[in-house]
């Protein structure tokens, strides 16, 4: 059911954060795998999917996201990741960098975990109660683990 069932396209929107060809093939994989495994679940009733055919994953700059967040959303803030349920995630680059950087981890896993995230919400995780949030991030600690094992086999 994997490479099949979903169109996944991951796109460069931006230039602040350079990101490598082989990051973006080892994060398709990821997300492959994470779907295949969501989908199987179905736990949610707003699990969005069951009916998408295409994702689209986009690096977005700061500056970028801080607009898209006012735009859709009318915040005014910057955010890590902004989830559509027509299957469309924005990830905010130079955050994952920011972050990574200050808290001395990966830039590769803070992304993956960023676009995670994204796969969570349309998979109908949500980050909206504490309950909810524990089971969220308990999800993304399980995930990134095979993103770990992924990335260094």
């Amino acid at each position: 059911m994997g490479r099949e069932r979903w169109k996944l396209e991951i796109i460069n929107h931006q230039k602040e954060v350079e990101l490598q060809s082989s990051f973006i093939s080892l994060l398709k994989t990821f997300c492959f795998r994470a779907l295949c495994l969501l989908s199987k679940q179905g736990k949610y009733p707003d699990c969005h999917l069951a009916g998408l055919e295409e994702i689209e994953i986009a690096f977005v700059s700061e500056k970028e996201m801080i607009s898209l967040h006012c735009r859709f959303l009318q915040d005014s803030s910057s955010t890590d990741v902004i989830t559509f349920p027509y299957g469309e995630i924005l990830v905010n680059a130079e955050m994952a960098s920011h972050y990574a950087k200050s808290e001395n981890l990966s830039l590769e896993q803070e992304l993956a975990l960023y676009v995670l995230h994204g796969l969570l919400h349309l998979a109908g995780y949500n980050d909206d109660s504490d309950e909810r949030r524990r089971e969220m991030k308990s999800a993304e600690t399980s995930f990134l683990e095979q993103f770990t094992s992924l990335n260094s086999s």
